[in-house]
């Protein structure tokens, strides 16, 4: 009794000492004004990381509680103010200036074949830079747009790494299939292209929505069209950048499935249905329902794998006012879902602005990505295995994957999960290679005229290598009434074939294509007035 009372009354002092402190609680107050000591009526001032926040008065001067000034820290804002971060610390008087946000319509957005300030647009685009998409382990472009750029749909037919996704921009506006159009540094290319490129090149992904602003392309960009600029080099001492990132996938949920019991009493209620007679062979016994309450194989648990994905990337830029450079190295590496699904890529680039004379200028770019995609083989599948898929999530809760790690081939004619790990493999190489030379002179005599030629090479190798050999099932022998309970006994092992016969098939491809564009621009600024005009040959 006597700890009893102890603790009792030690918690009676903390309560009272609780009780003091509350009773101590500070009062931090002040004004928020702006750069011309304007006081700002009606601004935000929130304790950071608390529910605790008030508002100025007509006079810019606010007043809250707090229990400790200690590592407290306000954030103030107020529309059209850079929102400022305080600390506290002792100080309880506080005095804030708010300055102005600055005004985005100055921004330069990149659009079809040049770019324009924000205020001098009058198509619909959409963009997003570098920053907003900092840090996302991505295996291709198409799903990194996803939820970042209105108008912007991206769906993904499977979770598979490596896997391109659908694209839609306001919605389809063709009868057939064509997609969007896709532009990287000025040249025309795919969707296959821009999947390619690693995450760290990109500077900036501009999207053209509207008639207005995809017009120049004429026919083809009547989907929209996707326009990515890559990283140059910057004025100054070399900066060396090494980024790593690696995540893992988990599903917002699995398909919920019968277990063993349920299924049985289901079949057996479906085989009623059916006009069989209660007590024939293909109806599951009592001992066998009994047996199956406690014995549940769940496929797609024991094939289930936590995919897992990595990012790596080495990048450097500098150079002086007459030639800059940017150069990167990058790899990335994704796992599947289940065995033997994987997918790899590697990425160089190098780009490289050079001033010849006050008026000339060269650049040039050189990149490349070698993609490898391996998954096993599973006949007449696509790219996304949903077949394969599907076939497990069918596969009996009454009959085990694998007893003693051997392939159970009792009541079905296929295994799923023995297919993914020795039934052969379909692997699928790509490598791309990009040259790209742009020459730029200011034409003396005209202020504001300047042409213009691009020339770009790419070159594409396929190689695609399919290995396909039959498994091993094996059948047990079985127990329980109908004979549904399958023993650790083997009764006799089976060679399984998704086809005919044994193979090995090997396909190379090679694609090569050029563009060549020449520009002439005119760009005038009067007073508050610009004049532009824009002729291109490609």
């Amino acid at each position: 009794m006597r700890y009893i009372r102890l603790l009792f009354l030690f918690g009676s002092f903390i309560f009272l000492m609780g009780n003091a402190s509350l009773a101590q609680n500070k009062v931090i107050s002040g004004t928020i004004t702006d750069n011309n000591n304007a006081p700002l009526a009606g601004a935000t001032v929130m304790v950071k990381g608390t529910p605790i926040s008030t508002s100025t008065d007509k006079n810019g001067i606010f007043s809250l509680s707090v229990s400790s000034t200690i590592n407290v820290i306000l954030t103030i804002s107020y529309i059209g103010y850079e929102s400022f971060d305080y600390s506290v610390g002792s100080d309880l008087k506080v005095s804030v200036v708010l300055n102005p946000a600055g005004n985005k319509m100055g921004e330069v957005v990149v659009v079809g074949y040049g770019s324009k300030r924000k205020q001098s647009l009058t198509g619909s685009v959409s963009t997003v830079s570098a920053k907003d998409f900092d840090n996302t382990p991505t295996g291709n472009i198409s799903d990194m747009l996803a939820g970042r750029l209105p108008g912007v749909s991206v769906t993904s037919p499977t979770g598979m790494p490596g896997v391109t996704s659908s694209i839609l921009i306001r919605g389809r506006g063709t009868w057939n299939n064509v997609g969007a159009t896709y532009v990287i540094d000025g040249i025309i290319r795919d969707q296959f292209a821009m999947d390619g490129l690693d995450p760290n090149e990109i500077e900036t992904i501009s999207v053209l929505k509207d008639a207005a602003s995809t017009a120049v392309y004429g026919a083809r960009a009547a989907n929209g069209v996707v326009l990515i600029t890559t990283k140059r080099g910057k004025s100054g001492k070399p900066v060396i950048n090494f980024k790593t990132i690696a995540g893992i996938q988990k599903p917002v949920n699995l398909p919920d499935q019968l277990n063993a019991y349920d299924n049985a009493v289901l079949q057996n209620n479906a085989y009623i249905t059916q006009g069989n007679v209660p007590g024939s062979p293909i109806f599951y016994s009592q001992d066998e329902l009994d047996h199956f309450k406690t014995n549940n194989y769940n496929w797609l648990d024991y094939a289930w794998k936590t995919p897992v994905s990595a990012q790596h990337n080495l990048s450097i830029n500098g150079g002086s006012e007459n030639i800059k450079y940017f150069a990167s190295l990058g790899y990335y590496d994704a796992k599947g879902s289940f065995d033997n699904i994987s997918f790899k890529r590697y990425n160089f680039r190098t780009n490289v602005d050079a001033k010849i004379t006050d008026r000339l200028s060269l650049s040039l770019n050189i990149d490349g990505n070698i993609r490898k995609d391996h998954k096993f083989y599973w006949y007449g599948e696509g790219g996304s295995m949903q077949n394969w898929y599907q076939t497990l999530l069918y596969m009996s809760p009454n009959v085990p994957p694998y007893i003693d790690g051997k392939p159970v081939g009792n009541f079905t004619p296929y295994h799923p999960i023995e297919v993914s790990r020795n039934g052969g493999y379909n692997d699928q190489n790509w490598s791309s290679y990009n040259a790209q030379a742009i020459l730029s002179y200011n034409v003396p005599g005209i202020d504001g005229l300047k042409f213009k030629y691009v020339f770009s090479t790419n070159t594409i190798f396929d190689y695609n290598k399919t290995f396909y050999k039959p498994y091993t099932m094996y059948q047990f022998k079985t127990r329980g009434g109908a004979n549904h309970i399958i023993t650790n006994v083997v009764d006799k092992p089976m060679l399984v074939a998704q086809t005919a016969f044994d193979f090995v098939k090997e396909d190379i491809d090679q694609l090569s294509s050029y563009q060549m564009n020449a520009y002439l621009t005119y760009d005038k600024k009067i007073g508050n007035h610009e004049i532009g005009a824009l002729f291109v040959y490609e």
